[in-house]
């Protein structure tokens, strides 16, 4: 016992000066990613420098250029007939070429991250091509990525599937999950924004989405306890097995049912039932014990040890617009980001830095700790 105290001890000393030598390679850095490093007095990071006369509106603009200019899809037909990020996650240059990268489609997190980005473009420039973008996918998702009414968790979203594949059926090309394994989380995310599509474009196909989402959440919801949250973190659809049990990423299914609650849609009772218990657990658990615990759509886990930053930062998000949520938010939000701050700035992969020229820099789960922003 006591030689494998002093192997940990020799270990986090040569860790500790790799980290020293890490840091000092990047303090002398003056150039990052091909943009010149601009520092204040303080020899703190400030913007980089771009060629407009208003940075964000410019940055805004590059981004959604490059979604709108997006190539097509490789063949054959009908994938052809649509860009590549109705298929693939991302892409690669190769020789100009953009080329689709063949890793999992994540639905279940782009169509709620994109609807957010577009409906705030375009209340902040008036372009609405990006929303138009948008409807497209979710038009083409509810379509192609719904479960069949017959299944365990009926007329319910898929979150994932493989890439280049036309149906939705979940991400099974890297032996992680098998077909119709969904994660609950991030179909309570597109339930929600289902709801505000309907909000925005007065089309009832979006509303009966959501509360077909709203449905299966209430009919299949838990009180939860300490070890076991009030839906599994991800669960077979067709027959219903529970594939992981734990999960914290909740708020998408808190705004679900809260707005429709609000507006008088659907079982507006059995939603407020629960909404009650999803909230006494949330409150009760990862709150106070801060175990917030998820994983992106193409991490598999079991139990309560993948920590992530992505549901912490949800709950404050959340508690942040709408503080009545929980009564003790004046603790619970820097609590919250005292969390980040020492679970994924301060804790780093070998080789990375948790500061750049006084920025933090965020990691993003436990299974994968490089920094991500």
């Amino acid at each position: 016992m006591k030689k494998l105290f002093i192997k940990i001890l020799v270990l986090s000393f040569f860790l500790n000066v790799l980290n020293l030598e890490i840091k000092a390679q990047y303090d002398t850095l003056t150039t990052f990613l091909g943009h010149k490093i601009i520092l204040d007095k303080s020899q703190k990071l400030l913007p980089r420098e771009v060629p407009a006369a208003n940075p964000y509106d410019y940055l805004l603009k590059q981004r959604w250029n490059f979604v709108k200019n997006a190539p097509m899809s490789p063949g054959p037909a009908p994938r052809s007939n649509f860009p590549q990020y109705y298929f693939y996650c991302a892409w690669a240059d190769s020789a100009n070429v953009m080329l689709p990268d063949n890793w999992m489609n994540d639905v279940g997190e782009r169509i709620p991250n994109w609807f957010e980005s577009s409906r705030l473009y375009y209340a902040y420039t008036g372009d609405i091509e990006p929303l138009t973008i948008t409807k497209g996918l979710i038009d083409y998702s509810l379509k192609h990525g719904t479960s069949p009414a017959s299944f365990a968790w009926p007329n319910f979203p898929y979150t994932t599937t493989n890439a280049g594949q036309l149906e939705y059926t979940g991400f099974t090309s890297a032996k992680r999950f098998s077909a119709h394994d969904m994660q609950v989380d991030h179909a309570g995310d597109m339930g929600a924004t289902y709801y505000r599509m309907y909000l925005f474009y007065k089309d009832e196909k979006y509303k009966k989405a959501a509360i077909d989402v709203a449905n299966v959440l209430a009919q299949k919801v838990t009180a939860g306890d300490e070890k076991n949250s009030p839906w599994p973190y991800v669960v077979n659809m067709q027959t219903g097995k529970t594939v992981s049990e734990y999960g914290t990423n909740w708020f998408g299914c808190v705004k679900l049912l809260k707005m429709l609650i609000d507006n008088n849609i659907g079982n507006v009772k059995t939603y407020k039932n629960t909404l009650t218990m999803l909230q006494d657990w949330l409150l009760k658990y990862p709150v106070k014990n801060g175990i917030w615990v998820d994983g992106h759509t193409d991490s598999y886990f079991t139990g309560r040890d993948n920590l992530s930053n992505m549901s912490a930062s949800n709950a404050g998000l959340y508690i942040t617009d709408y503080p009545e949520f929980d009564p003790e938010n004046n603790k619970t939000l820097p609590n919250l980001i005292k969390w980040t701050e020492v679970n994924f700035v301060n804790k780093c992969q070998p080789g990375e830095p948790a500061t750049f020229f006084g920025a933090n820099i965020v990691g993003e789960q436990v299974m994968f700790m490089p920094k991500m922003d």
